[in-house]
């Protein structure tokens, strides 16, 4: 059997999502009410692909840092902005 890729995992959990609105029907869209993605990022697999994506340890796309003096994640400001 193939070993599941943190993508593949990604993908199982999103085909259990049961229907659910992404923007509530009268409502202006609003991400903070999102039943889609409230559910997503419940999802511990979703939680997990996100977590291994920002903290990409390659050191070339790194999007946080861990700073081991005071034991807090940052982000990294790649832009220099």
């Amino acid at each position: 059997m193939k070993k599941q890729t943190g993508k593949d995992r990604l993908l199982n959990a999103a085909r259990k999502m049961p229907p659910l609105h992404h923007k509530l029907p009268g409502e202006d869209f609003d991400w903070m009410k999102s039943e889609t993605v409230k559910w997503l990022v419940s999802q511990p697999e979703v939680l997990n692909f996100i977590w291994q994506s920002v903290r990409n340890k390659t050191g070339e796309n790194t999007l946080i840092s861990y700073d081991a003096d005071t034991g807090t994640w940052q982000g990294v400001d790649c832009n220099g902005d």
